[in-house]
């Protein structure tokens, strides 16, 4: 990785880091809403919606790789 292209990784690594923690926020905020449901079924069937939302945006995206295309740190 040269110079000239490390201010610009950095910057896009900053802006994923910052869409994650407010997609997990929202999940956070949707989660507890869930809970005011009052169908037992119907707000079990909702758990697992967002739970599956959840999961395909952490695969998508995996802690230690990070998004396609960028390196966390220099090797």
């Amino acid at each position: 990785m040269n110079n000239s292209s490390k201010p610009a990784n950095s910057a896009a690594i900053k802006a994923e880091i910052k869409r994650h923690e407010s997609l997990q926020n929202t999940i956070n905020r949707l989660s507890r809403q869930l809970e005011r449901v009052p169908d037992q079924q119907l707000r079990s069937g909702l758990k697992v919606y967002l739970h599956s939302i959840q999961g395909e945006h952490m695969a998508r995206f995996p802690v230690d790789k990070g998004p396609p295309g960028h390196q966390w740190w220099d090797p």
